[in-house]
């Protein structure tokens, strides 16, 4: 060891081998002949020395590399079992049977309710006729009997905040004032049930009520409810609504300042030979017919499900006529608005469904019909204008 060196201690007390003896043995025999000997044996040495450091310590390091099964593979097991379970696991294909069950559970829905609602969207008020809850709506046991007077007022005993709701009235009855009633029944064999007497504003309001004219033989053309001066009315103000009107001769007669909606007139009487319309107008301004259906079947004994005629047959001039969104049926003659003294006449969204004879309109378009729109056959024939319709092999209203 030359002086200064650092001291290295082998780990390994292993011995040279015999051929690095030989080697040193010879180096030294040339040494010796050379003269060299100190320098070169004391490079060597150091040579040596270093070879015998590397040689010892490179055996710790083979030891510690066979110390590395610390690291060994051991792990790898444990990642393994935790790596691929879990993808077995939501890979579990038993979703796959859920979304079959899932499209079956979908297809029950969808023609289930489809037929009800597009039917539902005929019958009941759509674009044209009366909605499906006209009438009363509470049942018909549970009315109480009208014993009051026969004309009736906002003051009448028995009427409450001008509102009378859920009686029977078996007599005809005047009715004047801004009053209201609903959900009752009026019931007679008599000409006329209901006349709108007086000149208030806005006039009586009828809602869901109903008229039974118990296809009455003692009376001819009697009427359900009329504002008509023909018929002891004044033209008064009068609004009916959601109301449903049967067994009459005549389901209305309407004067000024009537309004018709959300009705329905039908099962109409021919006793007696009498002259039988849904609604019948001779007079008067100001009168709306709107989403009401009427039904003037049996065609060849019903004259007509609306007849609007005027001045020019007796009676006075008709003005500010309305009839929109409405649904006929049958009748000899449809629709009639057949008279030269009828002016300001709005006639749009009209069904009309036969079997009926003709449909007239043979007023001055437009000096006396402001409005016509959409008026159809339910076979599918427009009347594009105002005209009289007949029924034909060509245009057949069956």
């Amino acid at each position: 060891r030359l002086e200064g060196e650092p001291i290295v201690k082998s780990k390994s007390r292993s011995m040279p081998s015999v051929g690095v003896l030989l080697f040193v043995a010879l180096i030294a025999v040339s040494c010796t002949t050379s003269g060299t000997v100190p320098e070169f044996s004391s490079r060597w040495s150091r040579h040596l020395r270093s070879f015998s450091v590397m040689r010892t310590t490179t055996v710790p390091q083979t030891t510690t590399t066979e110390t590395v099964p610390t690291t060994t593979a051991a792990p790898e097991p444990a990642v393994t079992s935790i790596t691929a379970k879990p993808a077995p696991a939501p890979t579990t294909a038993k979703p796959a049977p859920a979304s079959t069950t899932t499209t079956k559970l979908a297809l029950k829905p969808a023609p289930a309710p489809a037929a009800p609602a597009a039917v539902a969207a005929v019958v009941s008020s759509g674009s044209t006729g009366a909605p499906v809850d006209t009438g009363l709506t509470i049942p018909p046991s549970s009315l109480t009997p009208w014993t009051g007077p026969q004309t009736i007022t906002p003051t009448t005993p028995g009427v409450t905040n001008a509102t009378l709701t859920g009686y029977l009235f078996t007599n005809p009855v005047n009715i004047t004032g801004n009053i209201t009633i609903t959900n009752s029944k009026f019931v007679s064999d008599s000409w006329n049930h209901i006349i709108i007497q007086g000149t208030a504003t806005p006039g009586p309001t009828f809602t869901h009520i109903e008229i039974d004219g118990l296809n009455t033989t003692t009376h001819n053309d009697d009427i359900g409810i009329t504002n008509s001066t023909h018929d002891g009315g004044n033209g008064g103000n009068f609004t009916i609504d959601h109301s449903h009107l049967y067994h009459l001769n005549n389901g209305a007669r309407l004067d000024s300042n009537a309004t018709m909606t959300n009705t329905l007139i039908d099962n109409l009487s021919t006793a007696n030979g009498s002259h039988t319309d849904g609604i019948e107008i001779y007079c008067g301004n100001h009168i709306t017919i709107d989403h009401t259906t009427i039904n003037a079947t049996p065609s060849n004994t019903i004259n007509s499900a609306i007849i609007a005629s005027g001045g020019s047959n007796g009676f006075c001039p008709i003005s500010y006529l309305t009839i929109t969104n409405n649904h006929l049926i049958g009748g000899i003659g449809s629709l009639r608005v057949d008279d030269n003294q009828i002016s300001h006449v709005t006639i749009a969204n009209i069904l009309l469904t036969g079997p009926f004879l003709y449909f007239s309109t043979d007023i001055p378009y437009p000096t006396e019909i402001d409005t016509w729109t959409n008026v159809r056959l339910d076979n599918g024939i427009t009347i594009p204008t105002p005209q009289t319709f007949g029924c034909t092999t060509t245009n057949s209203c069956n």
